[in-house]
């Protein structure tokens, strides 16, 4: 990915979007939003969209607390709780997958997505969704061996192992995303595709992870699922987290296509964990990606947002405590900078007044950026709920989910044949069903073609496990999903009937 002049990219123009891509934000959603209205202020640039690929935390309660799958002493309640409640907004449009520490209780009321907080959205276990002319795909949680075979089995309220079962992909998953044959814009993740991690500054990577140095130089290092999905749907961007290690690659296909991967950091002084970027769309659905220069070029240091903490007594745990939240009205400056880096500062702040006539141009931006935000939807994608809904017989709840006998019997199937291994090209061996996920879509078209996703539910935490917008899709497409049907004496007492 290169960096372009500035002037090239003030101005949108076709298919364009500019995003913030995000690493893990755990709970730190004051300081995200913050960050992102740094960058306009200081690029110029009105960014449209957000992309956070993981460990989100949208933490609403103790009880979703509760459900976080971590040591207690980590457990801290973030800031989503404001957002949620509707004290604040979330100023910029958001679209996350889930990682391996989220609020699992309230995201499987929206397995196959939906919003959690007024213009925060969730992908769902796997999904895909149209924003502003680009197709976002992704999928939710880490791989593990163990649980990747196995079904939706987890019941509420969790078990100490079933909270980090939850978060493990699973082949249906899979299944159904290696099934879409129209292009990807852009694909999220929160652990690194292993297909990607050659095609990057790999041998540093290895000397930074001597542990994996085998793995990385082997290119086996990473998710072998998400490895497998990236060479197959070959999507202009991947987008991944997890690791908290900042990381790029372009990964070139045979097919003359090219895949920008980008992975990113956790919020804490000196880490990249944030990325602004320019997509734009060609003639030929190809996605080319830039990066958009902001205030704390080229050292990517966050020398603009100050902590209240010097960096190197920062604790390195992987979730940041309220103590180290930035003051926005009154930067602190390190005690232990010389006066070089003080100047610096002031030098830049005197630039940005020039630039934006002080505070009248920063006002006059937050309007525009608000008038813009609303004509920016998110709508539903008709390939992904046609398969949505011809898999959804398919689902398993079962600890054991053997997919092999239940595509065998589906009644779409004319003949069977499929290899176990688990990077099988699952559409080259199942012709009948992209037929019945092809006639389906034709379908759907009318139905759900540039049609906004339904709008939030009403607040009723802690009592279904099915929330009035996953009810709402069911309906839409006609579906039963095993997923919100108590099947159980022990689930009648948890979950409500869709």
């Amino acid at each position: 990915m290169c960096i372009r002049d500035r002037s090239e990219i003030v101005m949108d123009t076709g298919k364009t979007l500019n995003i913030v891509s995000v690493g893990c934000l755990h709970g730190e959603f004051d300081l995200l939003y913050e960050s992102v209205r740094k960058i306009e202020e200081t690029s110029n640039v009105k960014i449209d969209l957000i992309l956070s690929n993981g460990d989100f935390q949208s933490v609403r309660s103790e009880s979703d607390l509760k459900s976080l799958a971590c040591p207690p002493k980590y457990r801290k309640m973030g800031d989503f709780k404001k957002y949620w409640s509707g004290e604040k907004k979330a100023p910029y449009l958001t679209v996350f997958v889930g990682g391996n520490h989220e609020a699992s209780n309230y995201l499987a009321e929206l397995y196959y997505g939906g919003w959690v907080a007024e213009n925060i959205y969730y992908l769902g276990r796997s999904g895909v969704v149209q924003v502003g002319g680009f197709r976002i795909a992704g999928i939710s949680g880490i791989y593990n061996g163990k649980n990747y075979r196995r079904g939706n089995f987890e019941a509420f309220p969790l078990s100490e192992n079933d909270k980090r079962s939850i978060y493990h992909i699973r082949e249906y998953e899979a299944l159904k995303l290696s099934l879409i044959q129209e292009k990807i814009d852009v694909m999220m993740s929160h652990d690194w595709p292993s297909s990607a991690v050659k095609h990057g500054d790999y041998l540093s990577l290895a000397k930074y992870w001597p542990a994996f140095a085998d793995e990385i130089i082997a290119g086996t290092a990473g998710n072998p699922i998400t490895g497998y999905l990236l060479n197959k749907l070959k999507p202009g961007v991947w987008l991944s987290a997890h690791l908290h290690k900042y990381y790029k690659a372009t990964v070139k296909h045979e097919s003359g296509e090219r895949t920008e991967f980008l992975a990113l950091d956790k919020p804490l002084p000196k880490r990249v964990w944030f990325k602004p970027l320019r997509l734009e769309k060609g003639k030929d659905g190809s996605v080319s990606v830039t990066e958009i220069p902001y205030w704390n070029e080229p050292t990517l240091e966050h020398i603009d947002l100050r902590r209240k903490k010097v960096a190197s007594n920062v604790a390195e745990d992987w979730i940041m405590t309220d103590e180290y939240k930035i003051d926005v009205e009154k930067p602190i400056l390190n005690k232990q900078e010389d006066k070089g880096t003080a100047n610096e500062e002031v030098n830049g702040k005197e630039e940005l007044k020039g630039g934006l006539s002080e505070k009248k141009d920063i006002e006059d931006k937050k309007e525009m950026n608000v008038k813009q935000m609303k004509d920016l939807k998110i709508s539903y994608d008709a390939e992904w709920m046609a398969i949505t809904k011809i898999l959804d017989p398919l689902m398993s709840l079962k600890t054991n989910a053997d997919y092999f006998s239940l595509m065998s019997s589906y009644p779409h199937y004319a003949e069977y044949n499929a290899s176990k291994n688990v990077l099988t090209d699952w559409g080259t061996t199942i012709p009948d069903l992209k037929k019945a996920i092809h006639e389906e879509m034709a379908v759907l078209k009318s139905v759900v073609e540039g049609r906004e996703v339904f709008p939030m539910s009403k607040k009723t935490e802690g009592k279904s496990r099915c929330n009035e917008q996953t009810k709402l899709l069911l309906e839409l497409l006609k579906m039963h999903s095993k997923l919100y049907k108590a099947e159980t004496a022990k689930e009648i007492d948890i979950l409500e009937f869709c």
